[in-house]
């Protein structure tokens, strides 16, 4: 007989495993999972150690919803037409920075509190809300501390986000366009270390992300 593999609290895919579920007849192990959705359900252990459930099912109705969203919609022709929409990628970045630990966004987004709103768990919700930015928009919320939801969030361009100061500097990271005195604010890097750094050409994702050196 196999030995018995405690998964309480182990992650696969989209569900956090709770623990054991009263045994079948068949003695299959099963067990309780919370899915990132919210919902919970009972899966077999060798499905979560085979990969083959992931979520609650919401991953499925997910795909249906973006399947319907997308057809006929104006994409590229030929090998591109079944690209995702970029808000999809947008949502789907919201997620990764927000709840994934292992994400390098996590810091500056999730471990930060920084919450999405029950609603937007599900992509055609967000699509309805949002719908689809245009040329270089990017998500911003309104209140930086806030959430991201319908009433804290919006599309906006540089210029838009530029209109009432034109001494800020402007940058994009991970989706999010912001004047670098925010950036700074949520980085926990001096603005003036984000400004020589960018000056000198660095890679944003290195800029934001390499702590400071202590002499």
């Amino acid at each position: 007989m196999p030995a018995f593999i405690d998964l309480t609290g182990v992650r696969f895919g989209r569900l956090t495993v709770i623990r054991r579920a009263k045994e079948s007849e068949t003695t299959r192990a099963k067990w309780l999972c919370k899915c990132e959705c919210g919902n919970e359900s009972i899966v077999f252990s060798l499905n979560l150690r085979r990969g083959t459930t992931t979520s609650c099912g919401c991953a499925h109705r997910e795909a249906a919803s973006l399947a319907h969203i997308t057809h006929g919609a104006t994409l590229s022709a030929g090998k591109d037409q079944n690209k995702y929409p970029r808000s999809y990628k947008i949502w789907n970045r919201m997620k990764q920075r927000c709840r994934d630990k292992n994400d390098p966004s996590y810091k500056h987004y999730g471990e930060r509190g920084i919450l999405i709103c029950d609603r937007w768990n599900n992509y055609a919700n967000f699509r309805e809300d949002m719908g689809e930015p245009n040329g270089d928009e990017s998500i911003e919320r309104i209140d930086n501390s806030g959430p991201y939801s319908p009433e804290n969030c919006r599309w906006a361009t540089k210029k838009e986000q530029n209109r009432n100061t034109r001494k800020n500097v402007f940058v994009t990271f991970d989706g999010e366009t912001k004047c670098i005195g925010e950036w700074a604010e949520i980085t926990g890097i001096h603005i003036r270390a984000l400004h020589t750094r960018i000056k000198r050409g660095w890679d944003i994702e290195r800029a934001f992300n390499e702590p400071l050196r202590r002499w």
